[in-house]
């Protein structure tokens, strides 16, 4: 029993105590307290960053008028939109599967405009802040021509922003209502269902007509037509066939015949054979277009 105490004793004798502090190398908490807590907090990973005033960009800014936000940690994107930042003038635009010709005209024109409307904003931006910056004498100054180009491209951006949604949703409904109004007058529904007998496949000699041209008429484009909503108001035999109680007047039927079945668990499942009994639906073709332009009325 001596023994042991005696070889424990002996090993806490010889344990070689820690290492001294090297001069060479700072403490660690010196080094932390040293460096200012704003810094601390904008190293820390924040994802990318969300607008050109904030602080991360008025440094990048600070350091440099043309900078980058894709170069300090957004992620990139393959193809043309390399560039994942909000800050970016460029984004990609919406796919869309229907064969809707004002729909691609607004993305590829005005958006496509208002986009480079925005980057030749941040330029000027860009120029004005370089220009700022000429006449500095310290630090302070540097960063106020920092801000003032980080509102400069944040104002950029919310016009960008107003153009794509207000401007281009009004350029849209202009040419819907051209395009609607130009198909009615051209008679295309009638070019479309003789296209459409006589080539039921769709690749038929019928669509290349000058006429079917003159309509932009298509296996897609010719139902999306039907069904356009514009046409409520632009054509005329709606308003006049009074089509929006004879509307009224089917969902009415329908709800009933429904709730005379016990199978019947939506009036949609008797709209079709009440839209045939009611005449005031053949005028307006209601069988043809259905729900679509006559839809269930919402109830209160």
């Amino acid at each position: 029993m001596r023994k042991a105490l005696a070889l424990l004793l002996l090993a806490a004798c010889t344990r070689k105590g820690p290492e001294p502090p090297r001069a060479d190398l700072p403490a660690p908490s010196a080094a932390l307290s040293a460096a200012p807590a704003v810094a601390r907090l904008r190293d820390v990973d924040a994802g990318p960053i969300a607008a050109w005033t904030d602080e991360r960009a008025i440094d990048g800014l600070a350091n440099s008028c043309a900078f980058d936000p894709a170069d300090a940690g957004a992620p990139p994107r393959a193809g043309p939109w390399r560039h994942a930042s909000p800050l970016d003038c460029r984004q990609p635009f919406e796919q869309a599967c229907v064969a809707d010709p004002c729909f691609h005209e607004d993305e590829e024109s005005c958006k496509s405009t208002c986009q480079s409307t925005c980057v030749s904003c941040g330029e000027g931006c860009v120029k004005s802040c370089e220009s700022c910056k000429a006449g500095c004498k310290d630090d302070a100054c540097q960063r106020s021509c920092a801000e003032a180009c980080g509102k400069c491209r944040q104002d950029c951006l919310a016009t960008r922003d107003s153009c794509t949604s207000a401007d281009c949703a009004e350029v849209y409904k202009t040419c819907r209502t051209k395009l609607v109004t130009d198909w009615l007058a051209n008679g295309c529904d009638q070019i479309c269902s003789a296209c459409t007998q006589r080539c039921p496949n769709g690749d038929c000699p019928c669509w290349q007509t000058p006429k079917a041209k003159a309509c932009r008429a298509n296996p897609m484009l010719c139902p999306e037509m039907r069904w356009a909503e514009e046409r409520k108001k632009i054509d005329p035999k709606w308003a006049a066939n009074h089509c929006d109680e004879a509307c009224a007047k089917i969902w009415k039927c329908a709800e009933v015949e429904c709730g005379k079945s016990s199978s019947c668990g939506d009036p949609h499942q008797t709209f079709e054979r009440c839209a045939a009994r009611i005449p005031e639906a053949a005028p307006c073709r209601i069988r043809q277009v259905g729900t679509l332009l006559c839809p269930e009325p919402q109830s209160d």
